[in-house]
């Protein structure tokens, strides 16, 4: 793993999913090493599309808030190899961008890392509710 990357986890190694590495969907088996926390709610807003199989966020034109699963990685070398197939899987930094943004998790604020991608196709369809689970599962976390 790159200094920078080991670097990054050292920042913050909180995570903010919210898409097909959530609980339940089959890129969940990613966050082996991680623990989760809870869910939450960003603070800010995006647009979810989806793609298909797998949602796309942007932040270039918001429309609600996104709700995400948190997890910690732990500080550890499998904290970074987990982090490097995380990465892998969306990417970055070449598709998805790993960026730090703020969450709500029953009042509490957290600060963690969420994948977003602000080139999209904007006819893609729009997840309105901004909850991946309720677009594709029919169910309210």
């Amino acid at each position: 793993m790159a200094v920078n990357e080991r670097d990054d986890l050292i920042k913050c190694n909180t995570f903010a999913v919210y898409g097909t590495l959530m609980g339940g969907f089959h890129n969940n088996i990613l966050m082996e090493e991680a623990r989760f926390i809870d869910r939450g709610e960003s603070e800010f807003w995006a647009t979810m599309y989806s793609a298909g199989g797998f949602p796309i966020l942007s932040t270039a034109e918001p429309t609600s808030k996104i709700v995400v699963e948190l997890y910690t990685l732990p500080l550890t070398l499998e904290g970074e190899k987990a982090l490097e197939r995380i990465d892998g899987l969306e990417g970055h930094p070449d598709w998805y961008k790993r960026v730090i943004k703020t969450f709500n998790i029953n009042g509490e604020k957290i600060r963690a890392w969420i994948y977003v991608q602000d080139n999209v196709n904007r006819d893609a369809p729009v997840v309105e509710s901004g909850d991946w689970r309720e677009y594709k599962l029919g169910v309210k976390a």
